[in-house]
C-alpha cells in the first residue's frame, strides 16, 4: 500500500521538476528518464515535437499497400527523444563505471600506503556487491556535456535521470 502511495507522491514531483526546467532561459528539451532501464517517463521541448512515422489517410488499397511496406522494414525508426534517452543512458552507465575506476584506483592507493580502508580490508562474501554498486550509482552526482552550441546536463537520482539540454549562451563568458 506504501509503494501504490509513494508512485503518486512522486509523478507530481516529476511534473513540477520538469515544469521548473522548461521555464529556465536557454533550455531546448528536457527528459526525465528511468533510472532502471533507460525508458523515457517524461520529455518536453523541441525533442519531443519528433514523431514515428505515421501511416497516410487514404483507401482500403492504400492502407494495405501500407502494411506490406511497413513489413518490409526490419527496423523501426528511434524519434529523438529515443535515440537521446539511450545515448544518455550508455553515458551515465558509462560514468558509473568510471567511478567505479576512480574509486577502485584511491582504495589500492590506501591500501598501498597501509591505511585502512583499502583492498586486503575488505572481506570475501561480506556482501559488498551490493554495496559497491550503490556507491556506485551515488557517486555519479553530475554530468555535463558541453559541445560547441549545446550542453546536456543530467542529473542522476535513485529512481530517474533528470537531462536537461540547452543552448550555450551567445554572449562572452
Amino acid at each position: 500500500m506504501s509503494m501504490a502511495k509513494q508512485g503518486s507522491e512522486d509523478a507530481p514531483s516529476v511534473n513540477l521538476i520538469l515544469q521548473n526546467l522548461t521555464k529556465r532561459p536557454n533550455v531546448r528539451s528536457t527528459l526525465i528518464l528511468s533510472r532502471k532501464d533507460g525508458s523515457i517517463i517524461k520529455v518536453s521541448g523541441s525533442i519531443a515535437e519528433d514523431t514515428p512515422a505515421q501511416v497516410q489517410s487514404g483507401t482500403r488499397e492504400n492502407a494495405a499497400q501500407d502494411q506490406e511496406e511497413s513489413v518490409k522494414l526490419e527496423e523501426p525508426k528511434l524519434t529523438r527523444a529515443q535515440a537521446m534517452a539511450s545515448s544518455i543512458y550508455a553515458f551515465v552507465a558509462a560514468a558509473a563505471v568510471l567511478g567505479e575506476s576512480v574509486r577502485s584506483i584511491d582504495t589500492e592507493n590506501s591500501s598501498i600506503a597501509g591505511r585502512p580502508g583499502g583492498v586486503d580490508n575488505v572481506q570475501a562474501g561480506s556482501g559488498t556487491d551490493s554495496n559497491s554498486k550503490s556507491q556506485a550509482e551515488d557517486d555519479v552526482q553530475l554530468l555535463r556535456l558541453r559541445l560547441k552550441r549545446q550542453e546536456v546536463i543530467i542529473f542522476p537520482d535513485p529512481n530517474y535521470l533528470c537531462c536537461v539540454v540547452q543552448d550555450l549562451e551567445k554572449g562572452p563568458r
